[in-house]
């Protein structure tokens, strides 16, 4: 089996007698995954599938010491801030809620 990003061959895998396979592919961005057997298209996996939506920012509020930011996020998304390219801090979200992230101002 071999797995295409974005028309890229990324990772081949052997499958096993039970019909059953594990791949881990690190990739940047939000394009289209697609699993071939042999040279057969067997699934198209899209951006939609496997990627967090944008939360929209509900509230917003700086203070003198934090940056208090809150917005709807659903379980199992993973809401990262960045700074210059690098994460500074990163949450799993547990149940679909608001949630609140508090970031130093130090950070920024």
């Amino acid at each position: 089996m071999t797995v295409k990003y974005d028309g890229k061959t990324v990772k081949a895998a052997k499958i096993k007698g039970n019909g059953k396979f594990k791949v881990t592919v690190p990739f940047k961005g939000y394009k289209t995954f697609k699993l071939y057997g042999d040279k057969q298209l067997l699934k198209t996996i899209s951006a939609k599938k496997y990627a967090s939506k944008k939360p929209n920012i509900d509230f917003y509020r700086q203070t003198s010491q934090e940056q208090k930011i809150q917005f709807y996020a659903k379980k199992g998304d993973i809401v990262t801030i960045w700074k210059n390219g690098k994460a500074i801090q990163r949450r799993r979200v547990a149940k679909s809620s608001y949630v609140a992230m508090k970031v130093a101002n130090t950070n920024f």
